[in-house]
């Protein structure tokens, strides 16, 4: 099983990544009671059979890691969702690209940690490739709903890459700002 709920993000997008994605749109969204992630690209997608053996962390066609006997990305993100109560949905078509939810319920006792989203979402980022990525977060808590949203080609354009390490610690300052601002409660009911 993957260790925090960022290593489940991480996998899923670096598939749209390796599915020759042109564009990724992902939505974390926190509610009192739900954790829900959102997945959508315009990726190779899968024909159904494929998406099938992609859910059996037993099969491998040998073509995307030769040498793996498994692949366990999506098995382990259908697993904690079974096993926290939540769901786990993937639908994909072939050239059109392949879309994922997952919902855990947060206050459930198998859930994994969250990890740090801040490294995560500044990790994906930074992710090689010519894609468009935009990550949406979503904090609904008492009545409120507070978000920001991080747009790949923004901060490039900004930074000037996302590779040199001065533009990662910018990146990396940016994001925690952002989350910090997101989760202080000063910020909540004013």
């Amino acid at each position: 099983m993957h260790r925090t709920v960022s290593d489940i993000i991480t996998d899923l997008v670096q598939n749209s990544v390796e599915a020759k994605a042109g564009s990724i749109l992902i939505e974390y969204r926190e509610d009192e009671r739900l954790l829900t992630i959102l997945l959508g690209d315009n990726g190779s997608g899968m024909e159904p059979d494929v998406l099938e053996r992609a859910k059996d962390p037993f099969a491998n066609d040998g073509k995307k890691h030769p040498g793996r006997r498994v692949g366990l990305g999506i098995p382990f993100a259908v697993q904690t969702a079974e096993m926290t109560e939540g769901s786990f949905d993937i639908d994909s078509d072939p050239e059109q690209g392949t879309s994922v939810k997952l919902q855990l319920i947060k206050d459930h006792p198998d859930i994994p940690p969250i990890g740090d989203l801040v490294s995560c979402f500044a990790g994906l980022m930074s992710l090689s490739g010519d894609f468009e990525m935009i990550i949406t977060r979503v904090l609904e808590t008492s009545g409120r709903k507070d978000s920001y949203r991080l747009q790949r080609s923004e901060l490039i354009d900004a930074l000037g890459d996302l590779e040199s390490s001065t533009s990662l610690g910018l990146l990396d300052t940016y994001i925690r700002s952002q989350e910090e601002a997101l989760l202080d409660p000063a910020n909540k009911g004013g």
